[in-house]
């Protein structure tokens, strides 16, 4: 713009005016809601001329990056920022480009729509919706399920869908929390399946066989079950079925037979069908073998296991040796005679003589297998240890008849190596057994090898009470028991009820840390009999039942009322004892009563529940001991409930508010939580380990402490007034019915600053507050106390209407930054403009910030709408920029309300001159003119500019331009050195004047002498010879002047009448740019036919034609040849003969006086 000024100020006019193009030529579309669109345009010249200029937007959400711009084709950036918009809304505007080719409008119309996926959450308005669309795509539901803005939805703006669906998204199965949402808001029923739970009969099996389960489902949905078998034989490939294990609603469940599994006969097992809601037992029978099963290996198995049975019986020693001797003769026989013979049969044979004596006899025996059991040795080293085994004996009996024996410390060490080695036999347990009969005071620990030997002796019950009270006196030195030991010690004490044993019992079960109910009865006993072991009352509470229906044993009471080490659950079922069973006029009770109130209080202030705390608060609590400090807990004890989950697999219930941003977890013991419920409506959700929750699970719920608590909640409410959970429920009432009391207003803004409340309920608790201070002060002038919940207010959170709310709010509480930074950010739709207004003002007065592009936006959006005052008019007039109509307008505004312009006028005036929109460009010269300061150089370039506008638009022009411009001619000596434009205004002026002063013409001749100079002729110097002298060039010959395109060059057809019938192409002289003309030499009679055609896209294109004749008037007291030879073509038409011999006469005198007084050079 300055450079256009200089060249302006220096005379020098664009001739070549950009015809300027903007692509597309209407902007508009579909944007995306929440997101910033950026879009593009193109300015340029149609024939590639340089465009330059600024562009601006009207509405605030479409902003240009970068409002100048210069180059042959511009290429412009601009963002439609819908971030804080919503489906549906509409940008209309238009952007407004000041450039060197004129000032343009481009209108913008954007409608905001949200993207594909938004389309379908906006569709979502019911949950029946949603389920309708699971039920079509599964798969992409589960991914919308997960998506960030999924709650965006419709339907998910109800605080208890939200809830809901807070509780059970980003848990580890998706499908699963997916399905559940569905389930809980009652849009579908839970899957169930159904399955045959016929018996599957099966007999005799091929190896590998495969077999069936049909499971079907109720219906649509997802549903995860587990298959798993009760019984050995049966084989899963697969145990975890999901949906899409479903096929038409069927699942098939392969399950295999493992014949190397079964046993001969009937085999009975079963494939159990688990889901989170349902166990379906399916029984299987196999029936194995009953055909082709092989009695005789049955019965030598039986025969066998009997001789070996009897075998062990007599190395006992528990019947008499004779008998046994026979028995086992008769065993062997039966044996032999059924079975017939083997390398068994005869090691054992050879065993029975070694037992008689008969040491020749069993030597033969084993010589004459020897052979066979050396060639099963591989297979059956049993065979072969034993073979050896016995040789042993037969030569150790046969060549020593007196062999020394080994000493029972180094046998009892040998055999103990036996067992390390991987031993088992019981026979060895018999040999170790033997050992300690005889030696007693061998047995010094209890190592895993003499607890197996022990065992084994008391299942016989070999052990005699006093070798028992040995083993229980090791037992309870030992540092750890273990299962096996504590099963020896219970069988021994079975069989001896000794104290010492019962003792060694407890010990273990007090080291093993067993605190199970099922182990109560020992500690009862151990009590029962005096037992003095230590930490032995605490395990007796820790095994307590909790239906314990008697008071504690007075020792127990005695002991307790002595140790204060105990901890809280030792302390919870000592003092629930008490104060169920014992007398409270006893002084043992008085002596445990302070213990017992400020373990509850503690208990209490720690906000824990269950069953025996809850007897233990209703015994001690009552109205009268509630302070603050208590009154701050006590309500969560008295809104705790009972929740009993009878399916084992759930660990844990989830309460979701609907008004907080929080859950609370509460775990299962022993199939019962206790949890606070402080809400009517809250959401239970169920979850199993794996983190799973479930919402349609079969549960109880009571309350945890009955009687009459409404009386202590009240004393609650009396002394803390204030305590937010006990306002929960009345703060979700508030805000359902809207505000009926004065203190509900209180009670909404203390909830909103101490509660972690849920992001949509915020919501919605703020419209209210909004709603109701926004009525308040309407009715109101001044109101303390508004937005003191500011801190708390996130406007981004907040609805369109409400941010409108808050800005009034604040504006009219003089937070006027507060606000402007709100409405910068999120705009001020909905907001009164007199609310504006006085925005505007506060913002502008207090210079924050001095300038602006949202603030300007706003005063200018607000003074188009007419309203306005003295300051939001001075901060424009300083300020704006726009098109040059709204910039006149504003002038005109601010003049008739005296405000201070600044630099408008000027850069008023620098703009028309440099987008060439003159309209009102006079009386804003006047008023620039009129101004504190001017420049040079804007003067002289506005009188270019005229001078322009008169001779290129031929628009009027005011005198004080042509005064201006005779001065500047005047002053100048050197025509060569003023402007063209200005010779060429003031000379057209001169022509169309009716007289000239001497001083004018002088002034006239001079500028014309420099324009004939310059070669530049024009139409109207026929009209400016009539004022001053002028070439017969130019007088003699009709000028046509056409003003067309700088880049086309015209072509001029030409014929004239009546001498020629056809046109032909005359040349056009350029003689400033865009203007053209011919000079044609025209007879008295002669009409001249005229055409001018340009070049364009289509070819030749007529822009002109018309019809000159000769014009006498044009050389009326002109004297020339031309003149005198119209003048005599004249008579001669019209048969004036004395006329025409007159001026034929003067011709002829005229031609010799010319030739005697001028010579050729």
């Amino acid at each position: 713009m300055r450079e256009k000024i200089n060249r302006l100020a220096k005379g020098i006019v664009d001739t070549e005016i950009p015809e300027v193009l903007i692509l597309p030529e209407t902007c508009g579309g579909t944007v995306t809601a929440g997101q910033i669109c950026r879009k593009e345009l193109y300015v340029s010249d149609r024939y590639g001329f340089f465009v330059k200029g600024l562009i601006y937007s009207s509405h605030p959400c479409v902003k240009v990056l970068g409002s100048s711009f210069g180059g042959n084709r511009n290429r412009l950036f601009y963002e439609v920022d819908c971030r804080t918009l919503s489906d549906g809304d509409k940008i209309e505007g238009v952007f407004d480009l000041v450039t060197n080719g004129g000032e343009k409008k481009l209108p913008y119309s954007f409608v905001v729509e949200p993207d594909p996926v938004g389309k379908i959450l906006a569709d979502l308005k019911t949950p029946e919706a949603f389920a309708k669309l699971v039920q079509c795509d599964a798969e992409f539901a589960k991914r919308l399920f997960a998506y960030q803005d999924f709650t965006d939805a419709p339907f998910l703006q109800d605080l208890h869908v939200r809830a809901l669906y807070d509780g059970l998204k980003g848990k580890p199965d998706r499908q699963n929390g997916l399905e559940e949402f569905l389930v809980g808001l009652n849009v579908k029923k839970p899957v169930e399946l159904e399955a045959d739970t016929a018996v599957r009969s099966l007999e005799n099996p091929p190896a590998g066989h495969q077999e069936m389960i049909r499971v079907e489902k109720n219906t649509w949905g997802y549903v995860r079950f587990e298959v798993r078998t009760d019984g050995e034989f049966i084989t899963l490939p697969k145990t975890t079925f999901t949906e899409d294990d479903f096929q038409d609603g069927v699942c098939e469940v392969p399950y295999q037979v493992n014949t190397a599994h079964l046993h001969q006969g009937k085999n009975l097992g079963a494939l159990m069908v688990s889901s989170m809601r349902q166990d379906i037992c399916i029984p299987v029978e196999v029936q194995y073998g009953e055909e082709r099963k092989d009695h005789q290996a049955y019965g030598r198995r039986e025969a066998f296991g009997k001789y070996l049975e009897l075998r062990l019986e007599y190395e006992l020693g528990l019947y008499g040796e004779a008998l046994m001797l026979n028995q086992l003769k008769q065993q062997l026989e039966l044996i032999q005679n059924q079975y017939g013979e083997s390398l068994a049969v005869s090691l054992y044979r050879a065993d029975l003589l070694l037992l008689e004596g008969d040491m020749e006899g069993a030597g033969k025996v084993l010589e004459d297998c020897k052979e066979e059991a050396d060639s099963v040795r591989k297979y059956r080293p049993e065979y072969a240890k034993l073979h050896l085994y016995l040789s042993k004996q037969v030569m150790s009996g046969s060549g020593q008849a007196e062999q020394e024996e080994m000493p029972a410390e180094e046998l009892l060490k040998e055999l103990c190596g036996e067992f390390e080695q991987g031993s088992r036999s019981p026979y060895l347990y018999v040999r170790v057994w033997e050992v300690y009969q005889k030696n007693p005071q061998l047995l010094t620990e209890l190592s895993g090898f003499t607890v197996q030997v022990l065992m084994f002796a008391a299942k016989r019950k070999l052990v005699d009470e006093d070798f028992a009270r040995r083993a229980a006196e090791l037992a309870v030195s030992r540092k750890y028991g273990g299962r096996l030991l504590l099963r020896l010690m219970t069988m021994l004490y079975q069989q001896h009820p000794d104290t010492g044993l019962l003792n060694a019992v407890c010990s273990i079960l007090i080291k093993a840390d067993c605190r199970d109910k099922k182990y109560f009865p020992w500690y009862q006993k151990a009590l029962d009999e005096g037992v003095s072991l230590t930490r032995l009352y605490e395990y007796y509470l820790y095994a307590l039942p909790e239906n314990y229906p008697y008071l504690l044993p007075k020792e127990v009471l005695l002991y307790f009322s002595y140790e204060k080490s105990m901890d809280a659950a030792n302390r919870e079922v000592l003092y629930n004892n008490i104060v169920k069973f014992m007398n409270p006029e006893s002084s043992l009770y008085r002596q445990y009563e302070r213990d017992i109130e400020q373990f509850t209080m503690e208990q209490l202030l720690a906000s824990r529940v269950n069953q025996r705390l809850v007897t233990l608060y209703h015994h001690v609590l009552y109205k009268e001991m509630i302070d603050e400090q208590v009154a701050r807990v006590l309500p969560a004890i008295l809104r705790s409930y009972r929740i009993t989950v009878p399916d084992r697999n759930i660990c844990s219930v989830v309460v979701c508010y609907e008004e907080l941003d929080r859950e609370d977890v509460f775990p299962v013991k022993d199939t019962v939580a206790y949890a606070p419920l402080f809400s009517s409506h809250p959401v239970l959700l169920f979850q199993d380990k794996y983190g799973n929750r479930y919402t349609n699970i079969s549960y109880r719920k009571q309350r945890a402490m009955t009687g009459d608590t409404e009386k202590l909640l009240e004393r609650c409410y009396e002394i803390c007034p204030e305590q937010p959970m006990l306002l929960l429920e009345r703060c979700s009432a508030i805000v359902r019915n809207g505000m009926t009391d004065p203190a509900d207003r209180r009670i909404l803004k203390r909830e909103l600053g101490e509660l972690r409340l849920h992001a949509l309920f915020r919501t919605k608790l703020l419209h209210c507050l909004l709603d109701h201070d926004s009525r308040r002060q309407n009715a109101e002038e001044t109101m303390p106390g508004v937005l003191d919940y500011l801190g708390q207010v996130k406007p981004e959170r907040l609805c369109r209407e409400d941010r409108a709310k808050l800005l009034q709010l604040l504006i009219r509480q003089g937070c006027s930054t507060q606000a402007f930074a709100i409405g910068k950010e999120y705009g001020f739709c909905g907001v009164r403009k007199r609310d504006l207004l006085e925005l505007c003002s506060q913002m502008i007065l207090k210079q924050l910030p001095e300038s602006d592009d949202t603030l300007l936006g706003l005063a200018w959006e607000l003074f188009s709408g007419g309203q306005w005052d003295g300051a939001l008019l001075d901060y424009l007039c300083e300020h704006f920029n726009g098109t040059s109509a709204q910039m006149y307008s504003l002038m005109q505004k601010s003049e008739e309300e005296h405000v201070e312009l600044y630099d408008l006028p000027e850069r008023l005036l620098a703009q028309m001159m440099f987008s060439g929109e003159t309209g009102h460009i006079d009386p804003v010269y006047d008023c620039y003119r009129n101004g504190k300061q001017t420049s040079v150089l804007v003067n002289k370039a506005y009188f270019t500019m005229k001078s322009a506008d008169y001779f290129l638009k031929n628009r009027t022009t005011r005198d004080m331009v042509f005064a201006y411009l005779e001065d500047a001619v005047r002053e100048t000596e050197e025509k060569k050195r003023i402007p063209t434009i200005y010779l060429l205004a003031l000379t057209l002026w001169y022509s169309r004047q009716d007289t000239l002063s001497e001083e004018q013409k002088k002034l006239a001749r001079s500028m014309a002498d420099q324009l004939l100079e310059e070669g530049r002729i024009f139409a109207y110097f026929h009209q400016l010879g009539q004022k001053i002298p002028m070439p017969d060039s130019v007088m003699d010959q009709i000028t046509i002047e056409y003003r067309g395109s700088r880049e086309v060059r015209p072509e001029l057809k030409i014929r004239v009448l009546p001498l020629e019938e056809d046109s032909h192409n005359a040349e056009l002289t350029k003689v400033y740019p865009g203007i053209y003309i011919h000079q044609h030499v025209l007879f008295e009679g002669e009409v001249l036919e005229y055409e001018v055609y340009e070049n364009g896209a289509e070819g030749k294109i007529q822009k002109d034609s018309g019809r000159l004749s000769y014009d006498s008037l044009q050389t009326s007291g002109h004297i020339s040849r031309f003149s005198a030879l119209n003048d005599m073509s004249r008579c001669l038409m019209e048969h004036n003969t004395p006329e025409l011999k007159e001026k034929m006469e003067k011709y002829l005198t005229d031609h010799a006086a010319m030739e005697s007084l001028f010579t050729l050079m």
